[in-house]
């Protein structure tokens, strides 16, 4: 061989090597596909460029665009022109020889798990015994339920005959004390206190002598017996008309509207005890009853006039700083015959 065959020679193989290389890298190029990038043909098949997924070219009605179809885990392959998973053919010598080895290895350990089934069945008496303990535990409970025999603290409740303090609950239906409380709306507690409030008080029975002296401004007075306050001080009863458009032989109700107040009424029929020379002991304003104004003819010049109460009870009053009082419950009371008829003596 001539020095210049050798160079001829050499250069042939470069340059079908170099052939190789390139072919081969434009053969990586553009081997695969990736999912999302647009394709030519709808309904194509390829592999994509990890060749492990078939990907499907599809249209959006707009586009067409390559969209992962199917996962090959023995990997894709274009051999026949389109994309198609790699079939684990079971006649496939290399898979079958792989695997015969492989049936009497994982067969003993199947047959090693049959041994292992007392070991379950072992388990399986364990958590029987865990049952029996839980039957023990139930039982356990049922003794605590047992605990009917504290519920039976029916006989507790029933100190019912304890807690006739009907404050405490079974009063609705325990209220025997309903007779001693009527106050079975106050709450039986209360009821303690006001039926000791509400207790029926006792008035006193007071006399007027027969005549009222006029103060010299429609105002009328009197002492009256017996004496109810402090016996060393004395007590007075009055009456005044505030109402201009008074009428002769008209009853006017007392201790209800403008005359159940000291600063408005207009027929005043008030008591005082124990003065002082500044002040009074207790007040009482008349709370029920009527007075009624009558005249006598009496000639030119004019009749008596007489002030008639039909009724009247006095009831304790207190008075705040503006002149207004108001009657106190249950408070002190005084009452006059049913019928009085007192002489109004002219001023």
């Amino acid at each position: 061989m001539s020095s210049r065959t050798v160079p001829v020679t050499i250069m042939a193989i470069f340059a079908v090597a170099i052939w190789f290389v390139v072919s081969s890298c434009s053969l990586e190029e553009t081997a695969g596909y990736i999912a999302g990038d647009y394709c030519v043909e709808e309904g194509m098949k390829v592999c994509d460029d990890t060749f492990t997924v078939v990907l499907l070219c599809v249209s959006d009605g707009a586009s067409l665009f390559w969209q992962p179809d199917e996962e090959c885990a023995k990997g894709c392959t274009m051999d026949s022109g389109i994309g198609a998973c790699i079939d684990a053919s079971p006649t496939d010598k290399d898979q079958t020889d792989n695997d015969s080895p492989t049936l009497p290895e994982t067969d003993p350990a199947v047959t090693d798990d049959a041994t292992t089934m007392p070991e379950t069945e072992t388990v399986a008496g364990d958590d029987a015994t865990v049952e029996t303990e839980d039957e023990i535990v139930l039982d356990e409970d049922v003794v605590v339920q047992d605990d009917g025999t504290v519920t039976d603290d029916g006989t507790i409740n029933d100190d019912g005959i304890l807690t006739d303090d009907g404050g405490v609950t079974d009063d609705g239906t325990v209220t025997d004390d309903g007779v001693v409380t009527d106050d079975s709306t106050v709450t039986d507690e209360d009821g303690l206190i006001t039926d000791t409030d509400n207790a029926p008080v006792t008035c006193t029975n007071i006399t007027l002598p027969g005549t009222l002296d006029n103060d010299g401004s429609n105002g009328f007075f009197a002492d009256y017996t017996p004496n109810t306050g402090n016996v060393a001080l004395p007590d007075q009863f009055q009456f005044t008309i505030y109402d201009e458009n008074y009428l002769f032989d008209t009853p006017y109700a007392l201790g209800v509207g403008d005359n159940a107040n000291l600063k408005t009424c207009k027929y005043y029929v008030f008591v005082g005890e124990d003065w002082s020379g500044s002040a009074w002991g207790k007040r009482f304003l008349a709370e029920t009853g009527t007075v009624t104004l009558t005249e006598d003819s009496g000639g030119c010049s004019g009749g008596d006039v007489y002030a008639e109460f039909d009724n009247v009870t006095l009831r304790e009053i207190t008075v705040d700083g503006d002149g207004n009082s108001t009657f106190v419950p249950n408070g002190a009371c005084l009452t006059l015959p049913a019928h009085v008829e007192m002489l109004l003596t002219p001023a």
